[in-house]
């Protein structure tokens, strides 16, 4: 039934009425997945009032002629979608994912159509979900002192960039207060129409669904394509690249230390980007080796990363001990040293063939793929294909590697380093006795 030769991210475009349609069947799916991406999401937020686009995704789903209330609109999406249609809001866009069967692809689409375009968009609606927001958004920064101790790093790693002001798209518990309705009502108007969308489409897809789709297009207005008008972003070196604070007054609660060291950079280069996925893969390897298997002082370490469309981001964190916050930092700084020599060369040979080994036979769902196509147009306004991917890592070499690390890690002063000591003991009655 599979082809020997599929390649899960050959996707195909076609633009239909001015909107950009990327489709990858899959004749063996049951179902169709859907995704109606929007340019923009909260770097689209005017200064000062981020986390508008966010209110996107609460207010469209609220009521629209033929789904008059949230209420009818979870009953379709129940009958219609498996509970899957939703609506989510990142960095880069505003996004309505769904799955249906192909037999109920045009009604589902028909109905999408009216709830994202036709909302009322109701002023009752947008102050209750403005509380629901609000409730979320605590979720996220726990407490006024976490809140602060957030917002204060965002300016020391991203000064005068477009992420000093944005940590998550959910903005800030303040600035969601100053959200009004007449600003949604303007978002909306400036983002929701043709030249500033696209839909992808995944699945056991026919012609006549691709065909279909001029309906769901036409006798919509047309708006700026907000992806367009995106800026290079500059990365400057960390205001204060040392940060010592206890865990209690950032509003936290800590037994461990927890030690962090990050680097922001600028966007990379498409041709550099595994450099930095393999350079992770490494160092994930490498210091979970020396800190968990041979010195044993912790139960793991994380080595995070992100390319964005703005920066690119390699992070390690470690929580341990006190008395191990020397060996930490000194250990880490020692494994970058040692990227400037062939002494992790054959793990990097290792490295790479278990990555192409692994995108041969990684098995994905429709979801996965759909989610990979979106996250990479988010980005670069492209999908990768399985065959592109493994000639880049194929072409990527030690040099390109150790070339990456010495630019991320080689300058200290470009480097933040983190380290939130536990909180305060107080003692109890019991402690006295």
């Amino acid at each position: 039934m599979h082809t020997k030769k599929f390649d899960p991210f050959d996707f195909k475009k076609k633009i239909i009425n001015g909107v950009p349609v990327y489709y990858k069947n899959i004749p063996w799916a049951p179902c169709i997945h859907v995704n109606v991406v929007f340019n923009g999401g909260a770097t689209a937020d005017p200064k000062g009032k981020e986390g508008l686009a966010h209110f996107m995704e609460h207010i469209t789903v609220k009521g629209s002629p033929k789904l008059p209330d949230y209420r009818s609109w979870i009953e379709w999406r129940k009958k219609y979608t498996f509970m899957t249609a939703n609506a989510a809001t990142n960095f880069y866009g505003v996004f309505y994912p769904l799955k249906c069967l192909p037999k109920d692809f045009e009604k589902v689409m028909f109905d999408l159509k009216d709830t994202i375009f036709n909302c009322f968009l109701k002023t009752e609606d947008i102050e209750s979900e403005r509380n629901v927001i609000l409730q979320e958004s605590w979720g996220r920064y726990k407490n006024e002192k976490y809140l602060k101790y957030i917002k204060e790093t965002r300016k020391n790693l991203y000064k005068n960039h477009i992420f000093e002001n944005l940590y998550s798209p959910l903005g800030w518990p303040e600035t969601i207060k100053k959200i009004t309705p007449e600003d949604v009502r303007n978002f909306y108007k400036d983002n929701y129409g043709v030249g500033n969308f696209s839909i992808i489409l995944v699945g056991n897809i026919e012609n006549k669904n691709i065909t279909s789709l001029k309906y769901f297009i036409e006798s919509l207005p047309k708006v700026k394509n907000k992806f367009k008008n995106t800026k290079k972003q500059r990365i400057i070196k960390p205001v204060n690249n040392l940060l010592k604070v206890k865990a209690d007054e950032i509003g936290l609660v800590k037994e461990q230390v927890e030690i962090s060291v990050i680097r922001v950079a600028e966007k990379i280069d498409e041709s550099k980007l595994w450099s930095g996925i393999l350079s992770h893969a490494l160092l994930q390897e490498i210091l979970n080796d020396k800190f968990r298997v041979e010195h044993k002082i912790c139960y793991s370490v994380s080595v995070n990363s992100s390319f964005s469309r703005y920066d690119s981001l390699i992070s390690m964190n470690i929580n341990t001990d006190e008395k191990n916050i020397k060996m930490v930092l000194e250990g880490f700084k020692e494994v970058v040293k040692e990227f400037g020599t062939d002494f992790y060369k054959q793990k990097f040979e290792d490295t790479k063939l278990l990555f192409k080994n692994n995108s041969k036979v990684k098995e994905y769902l429709s979801e996965d793929i759909i989610d990979y196509a979106r996250n990479n147009l988010a980005v670069s306004e492209k999908i990768p294909t399985l065959k592109d991917n493994l000639k880049l890592i194929q072409k990527t070499q030690f040099k390109d590697v150790q070339k990456f690390i010495k630019e991320m890690f080689g300058d200290e002063k470009k480097v933040y380093t983190e380290i939130i000591f536990p909180s305060k003991k107080v003692k109890t009655e019991n402690d006295k006795k």
